[in-house]
């Protein structure tokens, strides 16, 4: 990939172009104690085609997902291998996401997927509409400014995103009244290159101090609250041909309380690292 500062005559309040292409997603999840020490390092992947309508809707089929634990082990989730959905933000489910698709879930092994699990594979849904639809495509200006309003290179904007509170309940395991709160979401046109031999407009976004809180209940009548903050930048690279994510990066910094009952709190760090490529 290069960057180039040349010429900015790029429109990039361009809608993509209808048709179909297939996407990769992968999150890695790095986890630490207050010491330092690593508690963990897993995994998420999924493969999936994503098609801009003739009505001009996304719709978005999941192909194949799979889960890798610490001990390296993958597994897949047979239930979501042709899951299809439109999305939708106006929706009364976050972006048109249905919660009851992502209950009792289980591996190919008919292993049942733990809460924190279950929120994890729902979450990378969220996650690749956030990087690929909601800070990668154009809006209207009464929804606020977006990437349209990147009108040249070097412009920085506060997006319509910056402080939204989108809930995070998700069925029976995370409970109603949990959300993530943004901070001051940013987007900034950094320049103009490629991607492999694609030519992309280079976008970088920011979501500035941002905090959650989690209410779950992991077993009947066992109740825990966490709380914390979130720290997530990235960048997407916009292919100037048909306006789609060429690729898109993330890293988050997540810093938690976790209280459980009587139990004394516990705290920790977990790095995210997440990578889209449309595949060709």
């Amino acid at each position: 990939m290069a960057i180039a500062q040349g010429s900015d005559a790029t429109d990039l309040s361009t809608p993509r172009a209808v048709g179909t292409h297939p996407y990769e997603f992968v999150t890695a999840y790095l986890s630490y104690a207050p010491d330092g020490s690593r508690l963990g390092a897993e995994e998420t992947r999924m493969e999936c085609d994503v098609t801009i309508r003739a009505d001009h809707r996304q719709q978005l089929t999941c192909r194949r997902f799979e889960l890798k634990d610490k001990d390296g082990v993958t597994r897949r989730i047979p239930a979501l291998e042709g899951w299809e959905n439109v999305m939708d933000e106006q929706a009364a489910e976050v972006l048109g996401i249905a919660h009851a698709d992502f209950q009792g879930l289980t591996t190919d092994d008919g292993q049942p997927l733990s809460p924190d699990l279950a929120y994890r594979v729902y979450n990378t849904f969220v996650d690749f509409y956030a990087f690929n639809n909601i800070f990668a495509q154009p809006v209207s200006a009464e929804t606020g400014r977006s990437i349209a309003d990147l009108t040249s290179m070097g412009v920085e904007i506060e997006h319509y995103s910056a402080y939204s509170e989108p809930p995070v309940d998700l069925g029976d395991s995370v409970k109603k009244g949990s959300y993530f709160k943004n901070g001051r979401v940013t987007l900034e046109w950094l320049g103009n290159g490629t991607v492999k031999t694609q030519p992309c407009a280079i976008v970088s976004f920011d979501s500035g101090e941002s905090s959650f809180q989690m209410l779950m209940e992991p077993a009947p009548g066992y109740a825990m609250e966490v709380k914390g903050g979130s720290h997530y930048w990235g960048t997407l690279f916009i292919n100037l041909d048909d306006y789609w994510v060429e690729k898109a990066t993330f890293r988050e910094f997540v810093t938690t309380r976790m209280v459980m009952g009587e139990d004394p709190p516990m705290s920790a760090l977990i790095q995210r690292m997440g990578t889209i490529r449309r595949v060709r």
